[in-house]
């Protein structure tokens, strides 16, 4: 079963070891910046690259959907993960310094990526949904309930078993909320899907 979390429950400050929530300490939760309910997962990093993570219900053929956004910046990446044994096996969420939204998957041994949506807003909450199926060993992606973009071929993968928060080095703020959780509201911004290069 995909991860359900609004972190709504959670003390403010560090997310590490609430919820079975487990990693950098730099994740917070706050009040300041949500999507729905009171409360949001943020992090703000400077060099080298964070990680949470918090282990699901292994499922074969699934999705997750996650909102996120991120401050201004010119560096840096926030994104979430899913992860099979170990092994991480799609990436998806915001590039400051291409100032894409992307879909990294693993292939070849290393992570290929797509674009999904250019240009993107800073300051804006976006609805992120990844379907995986392991039984053919593919992922797909779409953003804010659009069209879905064809299914990518992976390497080989089992069943997914958990989800990650992912900030790379930069100096934006990334943002999370309402993941997977049936009282979310819709996406605010439109349903445009921009073109893949």
């Amino acid at each position: 079963m995909a991860l359900v979390d609004n972190f709504d429950s959670y003390n403010d400050g560090d997310l590490n070891g609430q919820g079975g929530w487990s990693g950098s300490p730099t994740y917070a939760v706050q009040t300041s910046v949500v999507y729905s309910g009171p409360k949001a997962v943020s992090a703000t990093i400077g060099s080298g690259g964070i990680r949470i993570s918090k282990s699901i219900t292994p499922e074969t053929n699934g999705s997750q959907i996650a909102y996120q956004r991120v401050s201004t910046g010119s560096s840096g990446g926030s994104y979430f993960e899913i992860w099979s044994s170990g092994t991480r096996i799609a990436v998806f969420g915001f590039d400051a310094g291409a100032s894409k939204i992307y879909l990294y998957y693993l292939t070849g041994g290393g992570l290929s990526n797509v674009e999904i949506l250019y240009p993107y807003s800073a300051d804006t909450w976006y609805k992120f949904e990844l379907e995986w199926n392991s039984t053919n060993n593919q992922v797909r992606a779409r953003i804010n309930d659009g069209s879905w973009f064809g299914w990518y071929n992976c390497d080989a993968f089992g069943d997914i078993d958990t989800v990650s928060l992912f900030n790379s080095e930069g100096i934006i703020t990334g943002y999370f909320d309402s993941f997977s959780d049936p009282n979310a509201p819709p996406p605010a911004v439109g349903k445009s899907q921009g073109l893949i290069i």
